[in-house]
């Protein structure tokens, strides 16, 4: 919880509340999928797991996702995720595929919904111009970033998302089954 008392703020106030709550519940479905999906192949053992580092890793994949975005060197995040990664193979307990799969929604979550929020497009766009000497005001905003659109985007791809790891995870159940 350390963590995300560190890393999370900076990162709602970069994306806005709901999309962050959004980022953290589709983080934190996305390692139980990658979980319940990995104890479906042969030879693995079932295990309980829970907790929140999924979640977690997931906004480490956002922030790494959004560092490049905005230009920003990556190498501090990407070291302490391999860390944090690593030390899931060390310490004996801990769902490596439940931060493996958190950090994969993570990364998704960025890539696909929050590269679409205007302020952080802008952002990168007045770096770039900066960078390449054009004024600001020549650079064209694209069709996402009028509100009515981007918000109506947003909602569906947040969505289409959740409910596809969500059918994941239930088809996952229904077809191979849990032990009783």
């Amino acid at each position: 919880m350390w963590v995300l008392y560190l890393v999370g703020p900076p990162l709602e106030i970069a994306v806005g509340k709901m999309r962050f709550l959004a980022l953290y519940l589709f983080s934190i479905l996305g390692g139980s999928t990658f979980v319940l999906f990995w104890e479906t192949l042969p030879g693995t053992q079932l295990a309980l797991t829970a907790g929140a580092s999924g979640a977690i890793f997931g906004l480490f994949g956002a922030l790494i996702v959004l560092q490049r975005q905005l230009q920003q060197d990556i190498r501090a995040m990407v070291t302490l995720v391999v860390i944090n990664f690593a030390w899931g193979f060390v310490q004996p307990g801990i769902s490596w595929q439940g931060h493996f799969g958190g950090l994969l929604a993570g990364v998704v979550y960025a890539v696909v919904v929050l590269l679409l929020t205007p302020r952080l497009r802008a952002v990168a766009k007045r770096r770039k111009a900066v960078s390449s000497g054009l004024p600001y005001s020549e650079i064209r905003t694209s069709v996402f970033d009028q509100p009515a659109v981007l918000t109506t985007l947003q909602v569906v791809l947040t969505l289409v998302l959740g409910a596809g790891l969500y059918l994941l995870n239930l088809s996952l159940i229904y077809f191979v089954g849990l032990p009783s």
